[in-house]
């Protein structure tokens, strides 16, 4: 992608991205990654953001072409796409791309599957139009962060809606020009701050950015048009969100497409916990956890500053404590999305263990790094060392398929969970998103509601 104007270039880059150009490794990746957000999605539609969401979004009487995931209801492609997006990011338990510090696929899905949906388009360019925007965002991401997450903003809703733009823009076929006006408006819409992490208005962030970024580009595709200079410059959006010092370098073609970059959860939790959950389940069997005397527990000052919350009052705020995650893995052994509700969080051991763990920072640990030291009341001491870094070229295939049917069987059955995943293995060149979207309800009980849903606070 040549250098000079970002807002040209990026739009130059979407609208001349060839299918054909794509590797079909990084095409199976984007596949990887349509399971993962379909089974988060599926499951977060059932938790109580997306029941409330649902609720307000669909009043029982308006209807439309898009689908609510996991609902049964439908509404126009916007409405459609803020409640996915909310519902793909509401557990906390959707793919993550470290130089985006943001969560691509709850955000760029959403924007595209909607417009695929409703105008019947092939598998093969929602795929594209995914890979171009998960580049868009994480290229973004890789020129402001640090900075940018560090001020405090939530890059998923600031950055995701470029790719959401870029996505919906693709699909609609805009020319350069309309797709240089539709990021100049995504970009007045960019917004999300992580001050509300712990809270339901985290996943609202990625719901926003998915509508915005759609409605962004169906405007341009329609005529309406928007700054084609927004990035740069001392009122620019990138000097103004946190970027470092703008370079052509950051645009120039990678080794590795961002696709292939992204990695997927094993916990329903804050990615900083995850090194500290590691390492606290690798060392569960040598310390049974009523044996537990102290425990101590470093980790990067951003983990410790993202993670932040000591005594959470609820579980979305245990998603952000890594006292409570390193106890939930001790006493539970897991971390899925059972283990992150109320129940777990009253649970007495669990209180006990948490109540245990001092959390250090320590400068020369990695981002996603952690040291865990646990002493026993016999008084041995355990230490580990963990560090969450996928090796690249890793096959995610069978570890996302097998999270996939834990979390979504119980809420469309076992059978139709594999016939979800038999039907999206099947997804290549023309291959249309029907046949899928159509399995994608919950079973339901006499009582209307979904088996997921049958114990009161559930999550």
């Amino acid at each position: 992608m040549p250098g000079g104007c970002i807002q040209k270039d990026l739009s130059a880059f979407v609208c001349g991205l060839q299918p054909e150009a794509i590797p079909s490794k990084v095409i199976d990746r984007a596949r990887v990654c349509f399971v993962d957000w379909l089974g988060v999605t599926l499951q977060g539609a059932q938790a109580t953001e997306g029941r409330i969401l649902a609720k307000t979004l669909n009043d029982g009487r308006r209807k439309g072409p898009a689908s609510f995931i996991g609902t049964g209801l439908r509404g126009g492609i916007f409405d459609a796409a803020l409640f996915n997006g909310t519902a793909g990011h509401a557990l906390d338990y959707d793919d993550v791309h470290a130089g985006m510090e943001g969560h691509p696929s709850a955000v760029v899905f959403p924007a595209a599957i909607g417009l695929c949906e409703v105008n019947r388009l092939p598998a093969r360019e929602l795929f594209s139009a995914f890979v171009a925007g998960v580049e868009v965002a994480c290229r973004l991401g890789s020129m402001m962060n640090p900075d940018h997450y560090a001020r405090g903003w939530h890059a998923t809703g600031t950055l995701g809606v470029f790719g959401a733009a870029a996505a919906a823009g693709r699909l609609l076929h805009l020319s350069a020009e309309q797709m240089t006006s539709a990021f100049g408006m995504a970009a007045t819409q960019a917004s999300g701050i992580r001050r509300v992490f712990g809270t339901m208005a985290k996943p609202l962030n990625a719901g926003r950015a998915a509508a915005n970024g759609l409605l962004a580009a169906v405007l341009a595709g329609s005529g309406f048009t928007g700054p084609t200079d927004v990035f740069e410059g001392r009122m620019g959006l990138l000097p103004l969100l946190g970027a470092r010092e703008l370079s052509g370098q950051a645009w120039r073609p990678k080794e590795r497409w961002a696709v292939e970059e992204i990695v997927f959860k094993r916990f329903a939790s804050c990615y900083s916990t995850h090194a500290a959950m590691e390492a606290a389940l690798s060392l569960r069997d040598r310390c049974p956890s009523h044996r537990i005397r102290s425990v101590r527990l470093w980790v990067s000052p951003f983990s410790r500053q993202v993670a932040s919350v000591t005594h959470p009052r609820n579980a979305l705020e245990g998603k952000f404590s890594l006292p409570f995650c390193t106890a939930v893995a001790l006493v539970r052994g897991c971390g899925g999305t059972a283990e992150f509700s109320p129940r777990t969080l009253q649970d007495r051991q669990v209180q006990r263990v948490m109540g245990l763990v001092e959390v250090h920072s320590r400068r020369s640990l990695g981002e996603f790094e952690a040291m865990l030291e646990i002493d026993l009341l016999d008084g041995r001491r355990w230490r580990r060392r963990s560090i969450v870094n996928e090796a690249p070229g890793k096959d995610w295939t069978s570890i996302v398929e097998e999270k996939f049917l834990e979390g979504v069987s119980p809420i469309v059955g076992h059978r139709r969970a594999h016939a979800i995943l038999a039907r999206v293995g099947e997804l290549d060149g023309k291959a249309e998103l029907r046949p899928v979207m159509a399995l994608l309800l919950p079973v339901r009980k006499a009582s209307g509601r979904p088996k997921a849903l049958a114990e009161e606070g559930e999550r």
